[in-house]
């Protein structure tokens, strides 16, 4: 893959005429109070020190660049590096996450077996104490899925789409233009809520297409990440006009990005656009696909004289590597909820909240109701999972102990 020039000088000065960040009557900031406040007493040199004091600040980018055609994979990696930067989170909690759901998605025989052991490889170091996870590693992991999801580098829109899904992002509004600034004047980037990213796609000077980051920081400020250049190309600014007046620029004036229209290419254009993909927390809290909230687990029913209560699943509450952690986490938590573990790949649990019992004699139970089960998922799709185990709880958070559906 050809390499970009780094970041272009004349972006300094397209930067200095950047516009404003939101129209009129548009949600602000905490920045942005402080930013207008201090313009109406202080003027805008004063304000212009606190943007540039605020930026200083903001979080280091990753600066990894990807090894062969993975943009696709590597750029939404950027993302995973980056929030466990921003988060101050020395667990890389991100990235640990993201290899977990990406590893029960492909718990099939006939998923890529090396790249399988790639992502356990990257896994089993960012769960080791004391590790920093590197370049190596961020290579490594962006290959891996890469090839989990196409079966050769290169991906196509839909690839990196089932990708997004799969390790926890939630790919939603979509950005369109013919040019790279118009794609950036899109409502899918005007738009980004502090703390939320999306994959920028665009065109190289060659006519391929080429993936990269794009996103804002959980103080406001913005920034894009080219993970295609070696070194890589960081850039960050306070506003959202400053940050397009950057990106335009960094393409126009380099030999990487083509900076025209598209429909100029003498070639069949890539397919390009801007897809928002969430923000970390949102990520954090998305379980893998095993189950789906809202969806019947179970019928829990004492007998005769009792009427049959249904559980149903609730939010994704937690992973663990063994039954007994799993077991642990459910009957520690105080809340008015109970649990479904399930073991999918071979010793990984991951751990469901479900509706409280209302009944007592339910409660009671050590056992779902096989005959009345039947299409709901602890018993339709049993075969899923290598186990499944049940804790039923009241409406005071009062837990019994776990019984196993499937030990």
């Amino acid at each position: 893959m050809p390499k970009a020039e780094p970041e272009h000088a004349a972006i300094a000065a397209a930067a200095s005429r950047g516009r404003g960040e939101q129209g009129p009557g548009a949600a602000l900031t905490p920045l942005q109070r402080t930013v207008l406040d201090l313009q109406r007493t202080a003027g805008n040199g004063v304000a212009g020190a606190v943007l540039r004091r605020r930026l200083a600040r903001a979080p280091q980018l990753p600066g990894f660049s990807q090894r062969g055609d993975t943009c696709g994979a590597a750029s939404m990696v950027t993302a995973l590096f980056l929030w466990d930067i921003e988060r101050a989170n020395a667990s890389n909690a991100a990235v640990i996450h993201a290899c977990d759901l990406v590893l029960t998605a492909k718990d099939d025989a006939k998923a890529n077996a090396d790249a399988k052991q790639a992502v356990e490889t990257v896994r089993g170091r960012a769960m080791t104490p004391g590790v920093t996870l590197g370049e190596t590693d961020y290579q490594l992991l962006s290959t891996a899925l890469a090839l989990l999801f196409n079966g050769k580098a290169g991906m196509q829109s839909s690839d990196m789409h089932a990708l997004a899904k799969a390790i926890g992002l939630a790919p939603s509004a979509y950005g369109r233009g013919e040019t790279l600034a118009q794609l950036l004047a899109s409502d899918a980037v005007k738009d980004l809520k502090p703390g939320e990213v999306g994959q920028l796609s665009w065109v190289l000077q060659s006519g391929g297409g080429h993936a990269m980051l794009l996103g804002r920081h959980r103080d406001g400020t913005w920034f894009f990440a080219d993970q295609g250049a070696s070194p890589a190309v960081g850039i960050q600014r306070a506003g959202y006009g400053e940050l397009v007046s950057a990106v335009v620029a960094y393409a126009a004036g380099g030999s990487w990005l083509y900076g025209g229209n598209k429909q100029d290419l003498r070639m069949l254009p890539p397919v390009t656009g801007f897809t928002v993909l969430g923000g970390a927390q949102g990520f954090l809290n998305r379980g893998p696909a095993l189950l789906v909230p809202g969806e019947k687990l179970a019928e829990i029913d004492a007998g005769v004289t009792t009427t049959g209560e249904v559980i149903t699943a609730w939010d994704y509450h937690s992973r663990h590597d063994t039954l007994a952690d799993a077991k642990a986490a459910i009957a520690k938590d105080p809340g008015p909820h109970g649990g479904v573990i399930v073991e999918r790949p071979r010793g990984m649990f991951h751990i469901w909240k479900t509706n409280p019992i209302t009944k007592p004699d339910n409660l009671a139970q050590t056992s779902i109701d096989d005959s009345d089960s039947t299409g709901m998922a602890l018993v339709a799709r049993a075969r899923t999972f290598y186990s499944i185990w049940v804790v039923l709880s009241d409406a005071a958070g009062a837990k019994r102990a776990p019984f196993a559906v499937k030990p």
